[in-house]
């Protein structure tokens, strides 16, 4: 007893195998295909992100992203709508420097706190907004680490130069 009636069956039975084994190589490289997908972007905040950890900053806790690669950094909050109140990027650099920063593809003002290799306040650039690109931002004095953080929230927190951090 034959299982297949004729060679025509067979062939649309491997072309319908192949069909499926390449769909489900597509999800598994790609993810999910959605035909609404196609106006969405991937608009990533730090609070859904892996990399997290916290910052104490005075009485202040922030929940960071550590941006400690060439790539975290150059990229910062670019393209983020929002952040929250006690959110923040943390920059990490290998060495001391004189970082200059710019609000290229910012949606929001941020305030910029800069820290000496010892995690001290050096310096404090508050609500530098969008607008401002390409004008860039720089410490009064080389730093190692740098938060940024929703604008108004350093002067609200009561964050002064002299603060020490620790995460």
């Amino acid at each position: 007893m034959a299982i297949f009636s004729s060679k025509t069956t067979v062939k649309k039975i491997i072309i319908l195998l192949f069909c499926i084994s390449l769909l489900v190589l597509i999800i598994i490289n790609y993810g999910p295909i959605s035909l609404n997908d196609k106006n969405q972007t991937n608009i990533e905040l730090p609070s859904s992100k892996i990399n997290q950890t916290k910052l104490k900053l005075g009485i202040n806790e922030f929940v960071i992203e550590i941006a400690d690669t060439p790539s975290k950094r150059q990229k910062g909050l670019s393209g983020q709508l929002t952040i929250g109140d006690n959110e923040g990027l943390f920059f990490i650099f290998p060495e001391s420097s004189y970082p200059d920063f710019w609000m290229k593809e910012m949606n929001f003002p941020i305030d910029i706190i800069w820290f000496d290799d010892n995690l001290e306040v050096v310096d404090i650039t508050a609500n530098i907004g969008p607008e401002t690109y390409p004008q860039t931002f720089s410490p009064i004095q080389p730093v190692k680490y740098v938060l940024e953080i929703k604008a108004g929230s350093s002067q609200q927190k009561n964050i002064v130069l002299g603060l020490k951090a620790s995460y």
